[in-house]
């Protein structure tokens, strides 16, 4: 039997036991609450074109109708509505408002136009208030920059109402229109970075080093030409283009034929591969003081840093146009990146270091003129791809 004591030690050990079990059964809800809280939005939606579309524009011109043209302002207000699917912008049904301003004289209107959306232009007719008379109008909307000169989706306007010899210029801005001019870049190709000038290196190589490096230079070209073997077919083949395709599968089958002592088994895609990180830890070692420990190090650092800050960056743009089409801009920066490390690091010497940075400079431009290569050929910076 159980004294008292022990009686209540017991209780008050199952009370403090069940308390902590409520504990644990409701921290999973809360924990599930705020990671619910904490969980991103959904996408929305933005289904299809409106179909009624408004706008506010505003137009400047000559009046030349009488004796002396006269200045000729104008402020507008209408709405589009699309006739057929809006996604095609084929054919559309306008009618617009507008209060104009000739000298000291304030007129109004109305005006009913068919609009071609997709070849930019409107025909219609305009009926002034003051003048009581209908005539025949042109109406053409000019999209100069994605986005619009204001960044608002709006277009230049160029409105021609030949019989009263009215011919303006001005803006034309979509309102109630969310999406207008905010669904596609600013630019139309991807800006690459600008290369700075370096100042020259100082460093002399060996001339162990140097031909090393034009070890490296070939397999990281025959690496580029396996990727992608610059030998697609045409749809339409002829003769030339036969002979053209043959000639490039025998200079493929020479070179993997192609047996010497650093390729005895011959010159395969994988050979190459291996052969070129060989060469490439092999020149920094040698830049190193012909420290492998160091030059294995270093060319990890190496290899990290082209990866991530020049090759991702330029392949991320593959598909879009490039301007300036180059990767000596991301390799600008990518070799501050690489001197800040070997100065962070108090083993490397002094001379290692500006050594490791002649081969990083002498590589990048490599890369590049192998790229300038792909360029070439594919005459479009657009399918240029640089193997990882």
């Amino acid at each position: 039997m159980l004294s008292n004591k022990s009686f209540l030690s017991t209780r008050y050990q199952a009370i403090s036991v069940g308390f902590l079990a409520i504990c644990l059964l409701l921290a999973g809800p809360i924990h599930a609450q705020q990671e619910t809280k904490t969980k991103p939005e959904l996408i929305k939606s933005m289904g299809l074109p409106d179909t009624w579309k408004p706008y506010v524009g505003g137009l400047f011109g000559l009046d030349s109708a009488g004796e002396n043209n006269q200045v000729y302002g104008e402020f507008n207000l209408g709405i589009r509505k699309d006739l057929v699917n809006p996604e095609f912008a084929m054919l559309a049904l306008e009618g617009e408002g507008y209060t104009s301003f000739l000298g000291e004289e304030v007129d109004g209107g109305l005006r009913l136009g068919i609009a071609f959306p997709m070849v930019l232009f409107r025909i219609g007719w305009d009926y002034s208030f003051a003048q009581n008379r209908t005539d025949f109008m042109w109406t053409f909307r000019l999209p100069l920059k994605r986005g619009g000169l204001f960044g608002l989706g709006d277009d230049v306007r160029i409105d021609l109402i030949p019989k009263r010899d009215v011919y303006s210029i001005g803006f034309s801005i979509p309102i109630g229109q969310s999406y207008m001019g905010r669904t596609r870049p600013e630019k139309s190709y991807a800006p690459l970075p600008v290369s700075s000038q370096e100042k020259k290196s100082v460093y002399m190589p060996s001339q162990e080093l140097v031909d090393v490096l034009k070890l490296t230079d070939k397999s990281a070209d025959w690496i580029n030409r396996f990727t992608t073997p610059f030998f697609d077919q045409k749809r339409k083949m002829n003769e030339k283009r036969t002979q053209f395709f043959v000639q490039k599968i025998v200079q493929f089958k020479d070179h993997i034929d192609e047996v010497d002592e650093n390729f005895p088994e011959g010159r395969t895609f994988e050979a190459e591969i291996n052969f070129y990180h060989e060469s490439l830890e092999k020149a920094f070692t040698l830049a190193a003081g012909d420290d492998r420990q160091l030059g294995s190090r270093i060319t990890e650092q190496f290899r990290e840093i082209l990866y991530s800050e020049v090759l991702i960056p330029y392949n991320r743009s593959f598909g879009q146009v490039k301007k300036p089409d180059s990767i000596l801009g991301y390799a600008v920066s990518a070799g501050r990146h690489f001197r800040d490390w070997l100065n962070s690091q108090s083993d490397i010497p002094a001379d290692s270091r500006d050594g490791a940075m002649y081969v990083f400079r002498t590589l990048t431009n490599l890369f590049e003129i192998h790229r300038q290569g792909s360029r070439d050929h594919w005459k479009d910076s657009r399918l240029v791809w640089l193997p990882l």
